[in-house]
């Protein structure tokens, strides 16, 4: 699946390829540094439209227990296999959500 942000296009496959990696040459650092801060926006934007108390983080067991797509979609252009992307994600590579 391709995640277009601002002119810029990320292939999620080569990104999970570059995640699970534990040495990156500088061009996969900065891609995947780039990537990893547009995926928590976004997962963060998902996450503050289900959760009823923004002053609560839900976990993102919470959020996947508690996701509205249809909601999420109302205020953000994000298609259905994308929010679930985040999300899972989020759970797997991003430790600030853990």
């Amino acid at each position: 699946m391709l995640i277009e942000d601002n002119g810029r296009s990320y292939n999620t496959e080569e990104m999970l390829i570059i995640a699970s990696k534990k040495d990156r040459d500088s061009i996969e650092r900065d891609i995947y540094s780039s990537f990893k801060r547009l995926a928590y926006l976004r997962y963060t934007q998902v996450r503050d439209v289900v959760n009823d108390n923004r002053c609560h983080k839900l976990k993102p067991s919470d959020v996947k227990e508690r996701l509205d797509v249809e909601k999420v979609q109302k205020y953000f252009d994000y298609s259905r296999e994308e929010i679930f992307f985040y999300i899972q994600f989020a759970t797997d590579y991003l430790k600030i959500v853990q």
